[in-house]
C-alpha cells in the first residue's frame, strides 16, 4: 500500500506538469499557428465535446478489458501520444486546423475516459481512513506542479519569442509535456489492481442514467449548472486571443493573469470550506453564483495589467466557492459502483454546454468582428446571461450544512475561471465531519 501511495503522488505530479506546460498552451499555440482568434478560442472546448462523445464507450470497453489499471495506463499513453501529434500542424496552414483539433480530440477522449475509471480504481487502493489527509497532501503537490509547469511554459515562450523561435518553443513544450505524461503512465502501471478480472462497476442504461440525473432536486441543479456553463463559456475561450492578439500581452503577462485566477481559487478554499460548513452548500452556491456574474464584464472597466491581475484573483475566489458548493450538492449522492457510468454521461453534458456557449460567443464575434469592441461585447453578454440561471436556484431545496471534505485534480488551465477540476470521488466517503480544516488541497470540482 505504501508503494501505491508513493506512485500515486508521483503520477499526480507528473500529470500536473503535463497539464500546466502542455494543454494550457494549446489555444496560444493555435493562435501562433495562424488559426485566428475564433478558431483558437474554440480549440479549448470543441475538441472536448468530441472527446466526451468518444469516451461514452469507456464503461463498456473497461468491462471487456477487465482491468482498471490496463485501461487507465492505456488512456494515459494515448494522451501523451496526442501531444506529439501537435507539431505536425506546422507542416502547412491547410492542415493546421485538422491536426490541432484532431490531436486535441484524442487528448480529451483519453483524458475524460480515464477520470471516472481512475476514481473507481483508486477507492480499491487507498483505505477510507487515509483518504482525507492523503488526498489533501496529494492535491497540494499536484496543484503546485500545475502552477510550476504553467509559469515555466510562459517564461520559455517569452524567451523563445524574443529569439524568434516561438513555434519551435511550443514544439519543445509539447514534447516535455508528453514525456511527463508517459512518466505518469509508468507510475500508474506500478499500482496494484485488486479487482482485475472481477470489476464491480455497475453499467447503467440510459433510462437509469436519466432517472439519476433528472430527479426533482438533481434535475434542477443539473439544469442550473449546465445553463451557467453555457453563459460562462460564451466568453471563456476568448480571453486567450483577447489578451494575446488585442491587448498584446506577453506570454509571461498571460501566464501571470491566468495564474492569478488559479491562485485566488485555492487561497480562498479554506474560507469557502468553513462557509459551506456554516451556511450549507446551497447558500454558498447562491452567494458565489452571484459573485461570478460580473467578473467577465469587469474586463470592460480597464485593460491595465495590475487591475486585471487583481480582478483575476477575486474571480478565482468566487469560483472556488461556486465549484465547492456544486461538488457537495451534485456528486455526493453518487454510489461508488455507479460513478463510472454517471460521470461519463455528466462529462458529455458538461462538454456539450461548453461548446454551446463557445459557438454562441463565436457567432457574436463573427457578427461584430474579432476586434476589441467585439470581445468586450461578448464579455458583457456572458455576465448578463449568468443572471438567468440563478432563477433556478430558488427551486432547489436547501438541505442545510453538509460537512464533506473533497479533493480534486486539475485537468485544464483556463484564464476565465482558473482551472477545470476533476473530483476525487473517494474523498466523499467515510470521512470525519468538518470542513473547518479545509486546505488548498481540498478543492472543488469542475
Amino acid at each position: 500500500m505504501r508503494g501505491d501511495l508513493r506512485y500515486s503522488v508521483a503520477d499526480a505530479t507528473s500529470y500536473s506538469v503535463m497539464v500546466g506546460i502542455g494543454e494550457a498552451y494549446l489555444p496560444a499555440f493555435a493562435l501562433a499557428a495562424g488559426l485566428g482568434d475564433i478558431r483558437s478560442g474554440m480549440v479549448a472546448t470543441v475538441p472536448m465535446l468530441f472527446g466526451a462523445v468518444l469516451q461514452l464507450a469507456g464503461p463498456r470497453l473497461v468491462a471487456r478489458c477487465g482491468s482498471h489499471r490496463s485501461w487507465v495506463v492505456g488512456c494515459a499513453i494515448c494522451q501523451g501520444l496526442s501531444l506529439l501529434l501537435l507539431p505536425l500542424a506546422l507542416l502547412g496552414t491547410s492542415t493546421a486546423l485538422w491536426v490541432i483539433y484532431g490531436a486535441a480530440t484524442i487528448y480529451w477522449a483519453a483524458g475524460l475516459a480515464t477520470g471516472p475509471v481512475w476514481n473507481t480504481w483508486i477507492e480499491t487502493i487507498v483505505p477510507p481512513r487515509l483518504r482525507a489527509r492523503y488526498f489533501g497532501r496529494r492535491s497540494k503537490l499536484s496543484h503546485a506542479a500545475v502552477l510550476l509547469g504553467f509559469m515555466a511554459g510562459g517564461f520559455a515562450l517569452q524567451g523563445g519569442k524574443a529569439a524568434g523561435w516561438a513555434l519551435p518553443t511550443f514544439v519543445a513544450l509539447f514534447g516535455v509535456a508528453a514525456a511527463f505524461r508517459f512518466a505518469s503512465a509508468w507510475f500508474l502501471s506500478q499500482h496494484r489492481d485488486p479487482h482485475a478480472g472481477n470489476l464491480f462497476d455497475r453499467r447503467l442504461n440510459w433510462r437509469e442514467v436519466a432517472a439519476r440525473l433528472t430527479g426533482a432536486q438533481s434535475g434542477r441543479l443539473l439544469a442550473y449548472l449546465l445553463s451557467m456553463q453555457v453563459a460562462v463559456q460564451l466568453a471563456g475561450p476568448y480571453f486567450v486571443p483577447y489578451m494575446l492578439s488585442e491587448l498584446k500581452f506577453s506570454y509571461v503577462q498571460f501566464a501571470v493573469l491566468t495564474a492569478s485566477t488559479f491562485a485566488g481559487k485555492f487561497a480562498a478554499l479554506p474560507l469557502m470550506g468553513r462557509l459551506a460548513e456554516r451556511v450549507g452548500p446551497h447558500r454558498l452556491l447562491v452567494y458565489c453564483g452571484l459573485g461570478v456574474v460580473p467578473m467577465a464584464s469587469m474586463w470592460l472597466v480597464s485593460d491595465q495589467f495590475l487591475f486585471l491581475a487583481g480582478l483575476q484573483f477575486v474571480a478565482g475566489a468566487a469560483w472556488a466557492g461556486y465549484e465547492l458548493a456544486m461538488l457537495l450538492m451534485f456528486f455526493e449522492a453518487i454510489p461508488a459502483e455507479e460513478r463510472t457510468s454517471l460521470l461519463t454521461v455528466y462529462n458529455l453534458g458538461n462538454s456539450a454546454a461548453m461548446v454551446v456557449g463557445t459557438v454562441l460567443g463565436a457567432g457574436v464575434l463573427m457578427l461584430l468582428g474579432s476586434h476589441r469592441q467585439g470581445f468586450l461585447v461578448v464579455f458583457w453578454l456572458s455576465s448578463a446571461l449568468r443572471l438567468l440561471p440563478l432563477l433556478l436556484l430558488t427551486r432547489i431545496r436547501d438541505t442545510g450544512p453538509e460537512p464533506v471534505l473533497a479533493s480534486t485534480e486539475t485537468v485544464a488551465i483556463r484564464p476565465s475561471f482558473g482551472s477545470i477540476e476533476e473530483p476525487m470521488m473517494a474523498t466523499l466517503d467515510g470521512l470525519p465531519p468538518g470542513l473547518g480544516d479545509c486546505t488548498p488541497g481540498s478543492k472543488a470540482s469542475q
